[in-house]
């Protein structure tokens, strides 16, 4: 079977996340504030080795809240889990490949839509990308 490229740019997260993602340009809904605020008190709360964990880099940020939507303790949801691949931006590897847009998850249809990108939050909490 063949892999589908799908570019979540400009593109709400919750809505392409079960597909696929170029993580860092895709956009969480809701006050900037407000995301960034229940964010860092989640990172903020737990213990390292306890939790909750949460990621900075904005790939892995993505595959987590996939994983939240997905029943990852049976075993479809752990395998659905192993096909998905998140990237922050686009590999070389599949930049000479076709991709698709995800339709009707575009942030342009909603122009008064407050938002955040995830690359913006993932450095707001601390990330390096």
């Amino acid at each position: 079977m063949a892999d589908t490229i799908i570019d979540a740019q400009d593109c709400v997260l919750g809505r392409v996340a079960t597909l696929a993602a170029n993580a860092d340009k895709a956009f969480i809904s809701g006050s900037k504030h407000g995301i960034i605020a229940k964010y860092m008190d989640k990172f903020e709360t737990g213990q390292i080795r306890k939790g909750p964990f949460l990621y900075k880099n904005p790939d892995r940020f993505v595959k987590r809240v996939i994983r939240g939507m997905l029943p990852h303790k049976q075993s479809r949801g752990r395998e659905a889990l192993k096909r998905v691949r998140c990237y922050a931006g686009v590999p070389e590897s599949y930049a000479s490949q076709k991709t698709v847009s995800a339709k009707g998850a575009e942030v342009s249809k909603l122009p008064t839509l407050r938002r955040i990108s995830v690359g913006e939050l993932c450095r707001s909490i601390g990330g390096k990308s």
